[in-house]
């Protein structure tokens, strides 16, 4: 605390700062001796030695990586990534190269691997379509663009997967089409479905519950426990507008090689807007390992929301699908994307296929 006469001194003294200080007996310092002086200057030199040699050896040894050991540092990341993967080790390569993801992910191949996919599986799923379009009388359901599913099921049966997840499955209509591809692939692939409600099951053919594993709850909630191991499934599908974050907490941290992702509600108007398509859009933009990306959405596709190639591809492909007999003869109407629907009254087909790692 300082007194009254102590502020009003302070107060002349800023006003004044021109006067001399009045000389005290705590005032004067003590002149430092000789040796001081010298053991201060020393001590300096001695520190700024000691940072010198310490940079300077820190950038020789930078240098020396740099033509020596850069081979052994590339060899311990590899070894890393590795042991990452190990649950993939046994993965045939021509399975990880995954050549038709490229090639509809590319504007000048995209149609001739469409035509490719078509003239090999396009058959099955004119046998399987009516089945479906019973299916859907039934349960008064199907929201999903027949483009889009018959691309799912073609992937299913080109890709091969053994596990794949499914998060939402409302009643069940993209399940069967993905059960369908399994059951023709092999005796041994699953499908992983995650669904809050329980209605599914109920609708479920039983020739493929054998093959399907359900789990009624929420995904993310059973990954954020650490129940739900992601890294096992090599197709991951996911139709949950309502369950947001699963970009960055699940594809973020997708170790698994060559993954096959697809997203439903993407691309759902000539923006590029749809139920799912902020959060994806972020992900594809910023996140570096999602590749090969396109849509059967007649609004992008493949893969550009400015120039499309649908006045070049949709004509072709119906006359190709009527051809197989997927649909009915077009004629005149190739053209209309939303010719001989299976059951919904919408063609559009937002969802968006990619590849991760």
């Amino acid at each position: 605390m300082y007194s009254v006469s102590n502020k009003n001194k302070n107060k002349n003294k800023a006003l004044n700062p021109a006067a001399k200080p009045v000389a005290t007996a705590t005032s004067s310092k003590k002149m430092p001796s000789i040796s001081e002086t010298l053991f201060v200057r020393l001590t300096f030199v001695v520190s700024v030695v000691f940072v010198v040699t310490g940079i300077w050896r820190q950038m020789n040894s930078m240098t020396m990586m740099s033509l020596i050991g850069h081979e052994q540092f590339q060899e311990q990341e590899f070894d890393s990534y590795s042991t990452a993967q190990e649950a993939v080790a046994s993965t045939p390569i021509q399975e990880l190269t995954m050549p038709y993801m490229r090639k509809l992910a590319n504007e000048y191949t995209f149609f001739d691997e469409v035509d490719r996919l078509y003239n090999k599986y396009g058959h099955e799923i004119a046998e399987y379509r009516p089945v479906m379009r019973e299916w859907c009388n039934h349960t008064a359901t199907c929201k999903f663009g027949d483009y889009e599913v018959e691309m799912l099921y073609m992937l299913v049966r080109e890709h091969k997967p053994q596990k794949v997840f499914e998060a939402s499955s409302k009643k069940g209509y993209a399940a069967h089409w993905i059960l369908k591809a399994l059951h023709v692939n092999d005796d041994t692939s699953k499908l992983h479905s995650f669904e809050k409600s329980a209605s599914v099951a109920d609708f479920m053919n039983l020739t493929y519950k054998p093959r399907w594993v359900y789990t009624s709850g929420d995904y993310l909630k059973l990954y954020d426990k650490g129940y739900l191991n992601m890294d096992q499934f090599d197709l991951l599908f996911f139709d949950a507008p309502a369950a947001r974050g699963y970009c960055k907490r699940i594809l973020a941290n997708q170790r698994r090689k060559s993954t096959l992702v697809v997203v439903h509600d993407v691309v759902g108007n000539k923006k590029g807007a749809g139920g799912e398509s902020v959060e994806v859009y972020k992900y594809l933009a910023m996140a570096g390992n999602a590749h090969n990306v396109f849509t059967m959405s007649h609004y992008a596709m493949p893969n550009n929301l400015y120039e499309p190639q649908t006045e070049k591809v949709v004509p072709l492909m119906n006359q190709m699908r009527a051809d197989m007999g997927i649909v009915t003869p077009c004629g005149y109407n190739c053209s209309n994307i939303h010719h001989d629907l299976l059951y919904w009254d919408n063609n559009d087909s937002p969802a968006i296929f990619f590849t991760l790692n």
